[in-house]
């Protein structure tokens, strides 16, 4: 289930809202943690299926998994059922 979420899921669809740029093998956008940032601060990159993101102001690593619960502020439970609503 993790996995698939992990594949299926991804930053943009989470936070369209902060999109800045697209470059060949990551995406900028706005960092969500931090309000407001004028430049972009936050790095998605893609490996294969996978998506990595990168806060550079904490220098903090999320998967999409881990930025779904730090964003939302909910634990792994509640965030398997907020997957099937994805």
């Amino acid at each position: 289930m993790i996995d698939e979420v992990k594949r299926r899921v991804s930053f943009y669809d989470l936070v369209p809202e902060k999109f800045v740029k697209h470059c060949s093998h990551y995406d900028l956008y706005h960092c969500p943690f931090h309000q407001p940032d004028r430049t972009p601060s936050f790095a998605v990159y893609r490996d294969g299926e996978y998506e990595f993101g990168y806060d550079f102001h904490d220098n903090e690593g999320y998967d999409i998994i881990a930025f779904y619960q730090e964003y939302y502020n909910t634990c792994l439970l509640y965030t398997s059922d907020a997957a099937d609503e994805l």
